[in-house]
C-alpha cells in the first residue's frame, strides 16, 4: 500500500464503479489490477476530463461512460473520500483501491452489498413484492414490482421495469432534441401490458416488451 494511501482512524472511503476492457486496460494503455492499489501517473486535481482514475462514485452518475459490452471487465474501486474530485457525472481520484473486478451484475451486487443505493446505482435490479414501490433510476436499471397493484418505476437511460397484476410502470426519456425528460406509464392489463413483463421506450418513447 502507498504510504500516501495508508489507511488511519478518520480516512473516510467512498466506493465506486467503472469499467475497463477485457484485458483490463483502460485509455491510453493504463493497466488495471483484478485488486490492490493503483495509481494514476499523471494526477491533476483540476476538475475536468483526464489526469486521474475516472470512477462512478457509489455506481451513481452518467452510466453512458461505461462499457456495457459483453467483454468489458467492471471494478469496484475504494476511494479515500479526501482525494476524489467531482466532475460532471463522474469524479476522479489519484489512487484507489480495486476491491472486486468480474462481471457486471457481480460487479453492481458487490457495491450495493456495501452500501451503495439500489434505486440510484447504474444497472442495478430492484425487486419488491406486495404493493411496495420499486424504484430504479441508474443507467440500465430494471425496476421489478411483482406484487399485485405494485408500481415500478425506472427513470434511467435504457431502463426496464415490470409489475404484477393491476400494477403499473413508470418509465422516462428524452428525445435528443429535447430539453427534458417526459414520462411514459403503462397500466398492467391496457393497452397490452401483461404482468411480469419487462418493458423499455423506444427511440419514440414508445412502451414496448424488453429482453431480460
Amino acid at each position: 500500500m502507498p504510504k500516501t494511501a495508508k489507511k488511519t482512524s478518520k480516512t473516510k472511503w467512498i466506493y465506486g464503479l467503472r469499467t475497463c476492457n477485457a484485458d483490463m486496460t483502460s485509455y491510453y494503455g493504463f493497466k488495471w489490477k483484478k485488486r490492490g492499489w493503483v495509481e494514476a501517473p499523471d494526477w491533476d486535481p483540476t476538475p475536468e476530463c483526464g489526469g486521474g482514475l475516472h470512477f462512478l462514485p457509489w455506481g451513481g452518475g452518467d452510466g453512458n461512460l461505461l462499457d456495457w459490452s459483453d467483454g468489458a471487465q467492471w471494478l469496484v474501486l475504494r476511494i479515500d473520500a479526501s482525494a476524489a474530485v467531482n466532475i460532471n457525472g463522474k469524479s476522479k481520484c489519484p489512487r484507489a483501491y480495486v476491491v472486486f473486478a468480474g462481471a457486471r451484475h457481480e460487479s453492481v451486487a458487490k457495491i450495493i452489498n456495501l452500501g451503495a443505493d439500489a434505486a440510484k446505482c447504474v444497472g442495478a435490479i430492484v425487486r419488491t413484492s406486495g404493493r411496495v414501490k420499486a424504484e430504479a433510476n441508474g443507467h440500465y436499471g430494471k425496476a421489478e414490482a411483482n406484487g399485485h397493484y405494485g408500481k415500478a418505476e425506472a427513470n434511467g437511460d435504457s431502463g426496464k421495469a415490470s409489475a404484477g397484476d393491476n400494477g403499473l410502470i413508470i418509465l422516462s426519456w428524452r428525445a435528443r432534441s429535447a430539453s427534458r425528460r417526459r414520462v411514459v406509464v403503462g397500466y398492467v392489463g391496457e393497452n397490452g401490458i401483461k404482468a411480469k413483463t419487462l418493458y423499455t421506450l423506444d427511440a419514440s418513447g414508445a412502451i414496448v416488451e424488453a429482453s431480460q
